[in-house]
């Protein structure tokens, strides 16, 4: 059966745990990103965090624990600082 998660900053998870086929993410930062637009590191950053997450999630992490959603938080946060000064904010 697919699990989905909802995380703060309209961060989707959709998996079948312990499988990596047919998983998928979708957040906020991913969303707002014109390629055309964005530099590489910036669009590498959001990348990997994205795909952290989906394979914590695939691998039974608590993805909606209280101090996961910290760790969240704190990078999201550094993700936006980065971004609002690259490119005044899309988040």
């Amino acid at each position: 059966m697919m699990i989905t998660k909802n995380l703060p900053y309209g961060i989707i998870v959709k998996y079948y745990p312990g499988r990596n086929d047919e998983a998928s993410i979708e957040s906020n930062f991913s969303k707002g990103i014109d390629l055309n637009n964005t530099c590489a590191e910036y669009h590498s950053a959001i990348t990997v965090f994205e795909t952290m997450i989906l394979q914590h999630a695939i691998a039974g992490v608590d993805i909606e624990g209280q101090a996961y959603i910290n760790g969240v938080k704190f990078v999201a946060d550094l993700l936006d600082k980065q971004n609002e000064y690259i490119f005044g904010g899309i988040i």
